[in-house]
């Protein structure tokens, strides 16, 4: 551990004084002011817009968004984005362990319990996932965000996303929303240590610039769990005049990360510290560096109609330890983006047209060796050689028809391609599986403006997700329980109608509120199988529903004169209603893998000078690990508190928390298997038992 934080102090230290040798000779001539970073409206990024930019178009949204700023989750530990989404409603966030993190919106990849699948991942308007849908929740830093926009549902189809769980758009600060420099540290619980460094500027000529360092280490706090990741993600902006402006984006990361694996139930309940045995034995880990260029050009065309074009290009080396196979892949992903947004007003009505696609490749290369005790590699087994194409077309019209409706129509086409090449490097066999996908997704939406502050929405959508590599190489076979690639899964279709409110009473009151019903035909749906070598295998299911309650509260109570300052309360809860549909062989059975109910609330007090203390609840029900519905894994309620000091300057800040105070074993997540029998399993992921963290950050 101790190397580890030299390495990221010192490499901290180095760039550290870079930085402010360089600050310095920028500002020469007079003191740092931050009010000097305050711009006009003409003066602010076009590639990317601001938070308040994010906030009206989120408004106009016919389903559940949900906007997060970095003030909801960066006054405590940021370690993986459980931390960063927990206040999200409807959003499943699960940290498996390390920066990793099971991520899930309306039972999108429900059962499927590593990556995330699902949920189209944007950073500024583009796709990070990869080309087949498949992501890395370690690939992001949230620090580098100065918002983050979550569109459940086909909510996102102005981002050209129509998958069940709908999109999260990461948007990051560029040198017009930036401090010129902020230092960040945290350590905490079993040897926590993370730390960034961060700033950026608007300089002459049109150009601006941000940067962001980050390192962290976490020894875990179960046996075989260690992690250390850095990321460096920097972008270059050009102001060309004020209709162009063109932003060049860097992205380099290291991930390594030790897995722990499932243990009973049973086992979690006496020692939630140990791994699996089996994974201790062959040092299964997760370990992969990622290299990502973008380039965005924006362009301000006639009135307010604006075009945006984007191009990126990324690869990945991955190297996969596990007990059933030791994984080498090598994965290269381009994609070019393109939306163009037109506004008018016909009548004296406002109405925006939003249209554009996205054409996405992707490459993959990955040999398969025989696993041996320690992570060594025995014979290579298998060879496979993977193309992805991913084409899609939308379009979409807000058309305000009176002075408080809205009416919103959309319509998706998307075409997708997988083929994948099984070569056996003993013997000249060789097998050959290729499949399209083609989808149509429309979509109507109402937006009622009841009051200037309180709205009604509804809407009746489609959503088409084909299956990612990792399902579509490993299609199971239900008559003899094993996997056989050469069953063709088919894509994934939903059809929702949604209904919700979002509003504001004065500061007293903020909500949103959504409830869905989502028909699904052939979901996809992954199980664990062939216990205790676990290798995990996909089959679409016949029909199956998804219906749910998504809620977010927040608001402040003032305390004068009685005591000075005020308490500030926030909270998400979700209900899930995951079922078979008259299924032959699980007939109206509970879909396992998340929790019919769970949220998160807290009731923090703030002082005047900038004090603020108070506790936090976190909470989920009992759901259960297999198809059968023969064994559950029990639900939680953990406390504890937060608290710190932020300078009412904005320049420096502390805060300490601390987590499940009570140090309850329980369990985070799972893997789910067809049917348990009723016998326990080894799939449970302990949660962290009691913890405690503290941080600084410090804004020059």
């Amino acid at each position: 551990m101790y190397s580890q934080c030299l390495n990221h102090c010192g490499i901290l230290t180095v760039i550290l004084s870079i930085l402010m040798s360089t600050k310095v000779a920028a500002n020469h001539d007079e003191p740092l002011n931050l009010q000097s970073m305050i711009v006009s409206e003409q003066a602010v990024s076009l590639t990317i817009p601001g938070t308040d930019s994010a906030r009206e178009a989120l408004a106009k949204v016919p389903g559940g968004t949900t906007l997060l700023t970095p003030d909801m989750y960066d006054s405590g530990p940021t370690s993986n984005l459980q931390d960063v989404l927990e206040f999200a409603p409807g959003v499943y966030a699960s940290n498996r362990g390390g920066d990793e993190v099971r991520l899930s919106i309306r039972g999108s990849g429900l059962s499927q319990a590593f990556a995330v699948k699902g949920i189209r991942y944007l950073r500024n308007g583009l796709p990070i996932s990869e080309a087949d849908g498949d992501f890395h929740s370690q690939s992001i830093e949230p620090l580098t965000a100065q918002h983050i926009e979550i569109y459940r549902g086909a909510n996102a189809m102005a981002y050209g996303a129509t998958t069940l769980g709908g999109a999260i758009n990461f948007v990051t600060h560029t040198g017009y929303t930036a401090t010129p420099l902020k230092l960040r540290l945290e350590a905490g619980s079993d040897d926590h240590l993370r730390s960034q460094i961060s700033g950026g500027q608007v300089l002459d000529n049109g150009w601006d610039y941000y940067g962001s360092f980050s390192g962290s280490y976490l020894d875990g706090f179960r046996d075989q769990s260690e992690t250390d990741s850095t990321r460096f993600y920097g972008n270059l902006g050009q102001r060309w005049n004020e209709k162009h402006e063109s932003r060049l984006h860097v992205d380099i990361q290291n991930h390594n990360q030790e897995l722990p694996g499932g243990i009973t139930l049973a086992d979690l309940a006496v020692d939630p510290s140990r791994a699996s045995g089996f994974f201790e034995t062959f040092n299964s880990q997760n370990n992969f560096d990622r290299y990502r260029l973008e380039l965005q050009h924006s362009m301000n065309l006639r009135q307010a109609d604006h075009l945006d074009v984007g191009v990126y290009a990324e690869t990945q080396s991955i190297d996969h330890p596990l007990g059933f196979g030791i994984f080498d892949e090598d994965q290269d992903n381009y994609g070019l983006s393109l939306r163009h947004e037109i506004v008018s007003h016909p009548g004296g009505r406002s109405n925006t047209f939003t249209w554009g696609g996205l054409v996405a490749v992707g490459e993959v290369d990955l040999r398969e060796f025989t696993p041996l005790p320690g992570a060594v590699r025995g014979p290579l087994r298998q060879i496979e050689t993977s193309e992805v194409l991913t084409a899609e077309w939308f379009a979409e019209n807000d058309w305000e028809f009176t002075h408080n409706w809205t009416l919103v129509t959309g319509l998706q086409l998307a075409y997708a391609e997988r083929e994948t090449d099984f070569i056996d490097p003993v013997s000249p066999a060789r097998t050959e599986l290729s499949a399209d996908y083609t989808g149509i997704s429309p979509k109507l939406g109402l937006v009622w403006q009841v009051y200037p502050t309180v709205q009604l929405f509804s809407n009746l959508s489609r959503s088409f997700e084909p299956p990612i590599l990792a399902e579509f190489n490993n299609a199971f076979d239900p008559a003899t329980n094993t996997v056989n690639p050469a069953l063709r899964l088919e894509e994934q279709t939903a059809t929702t109608l949604e209904i919700g409110s979002r509003g504001a009473l004065g500061d007293v009151l903020n909500w949103e509120l959504a409830l869905y019903h989502s028909a699904v035909n052939d979901e996809l749906l992954t199980v664990e199988v062939n216990l205790p070598g676990a290798r995990f295998a996909t089959a679409n299911a016949d029909d199956t529903t998804h219906s749910g309650v998504e809620l977010g509260l927040d608001g402040q109570m003032a305390l004068d004169p009685l005591v000075p300052g005020h308490i500030r309360w926030r909270s998400a809860f979700t209900y899930n209603r995951f079922r078979f549909d008259d299924d032959p062989a699980f007939g109206d059975n509970t879909l396992p893998g998340i929790p019919d109910y769970f949220g998160s609330a807290e009731f923090i007090y703030h002082h005047p000078r900038g004090f603020y203390l108070g506790p936090t609840l976190t909470f989920a029900s009992d759901f259960y690990i297999d198809f059968a519905n023969t064994f559950e894994a029990p639900g939680f309620v953990l406390i504890g508190f937060r608290g710190g000091y932020a300078d009412p300057r904005d320049r420096f800040r502390l805060f300490v928390e601390g987590r499940n105070l009570e140090d309850d074993a329980f369990v985070a997540n799972t893997s789910t298997v067809p049917d348990a029998g009723g016998r326990d399993q080894t799939v449970f992921n302990p949660g962290q038992g009691r913890a405690f963290f503290g941080g600084i950050e410090i804004r020059f």
